[in-house]
């Protein structure tokens, strides 16, 4: 099971729950990828016309909207200095990963820090777009559990904000 966790520059590390009493976390990834794929423009051709559409009501703007959303997903604990690899090797014994990934995971994970308030407008601009969309459910999540994910998402990181936070990622394990 896929559970997201929002990480805060103040410290303060909260999970977006959701109302029926789960985290959020298996749609906000199954919306990632293909997402990230579509506004690289290699979208599997089923995908392809669901973006279309969601792009048409967010005006063209769908891959602006989403690269905060995008840039701030994380997958594991990358909080390492460059030159941590042994103690990287020594905490996760039996890992195949090289230095050189290593170095790229602790790179991406530093550079996903994303503003709070852009993720929070881009979030609302990408809900609205979801709702006035009038979209069939995608092949990879029910439509609905994504809007109420991403609302989760969205409510966790004004909270957060709210909490003097600047800078927040996306860390989904």
């Amino acid at each position: 099971m896929w559970t997201a966790r929002v990480e805060a520059d103040t410290g303060e590390i909260l999970y977006p729950l959701i109302a029926r009493g789960f985290t959020a976390g298996k749609g906000l990834l199954a919306f990632h990828s293909p997402l990230l794929l579509y506004c690289e423009q290699v979208a599997f051709e089923e995908d392809q016309p669901w973006f279309a559409k969601l792009d048409m009501h967010l005006k063209g703007k769908l891959c602006e909207r989403a690269q905060s959303f995008l840039n701030s997903v994380i997958g594991g604990d990358w909080d390492y200095g460059d030159d941590e690899f042994e103690i990287f090797l020594a905490r996760n014994g039996g890992s195949s990963v090289t230095e050189t990934e290593f170095r790229d995971a602790v790179d991406r994970a530093r550079n996903a820090w994303t503003s709070a308030s852009l993720l929070i407008s881009d979030l609302e601009a990408i809900i609205e777009g979801l709702k006035a969309g009038q979209l069939a459910d995608p092949v990879w999540y029910e439509l609905s559990y994504l809007i109420e994910e991403l609302e989760a998402l969205r409510d966790t990181i004004l909270l957060l904000k709210n909490r003097y936070a600047k800078k927040v990622r996306l860390n989904i394990e």
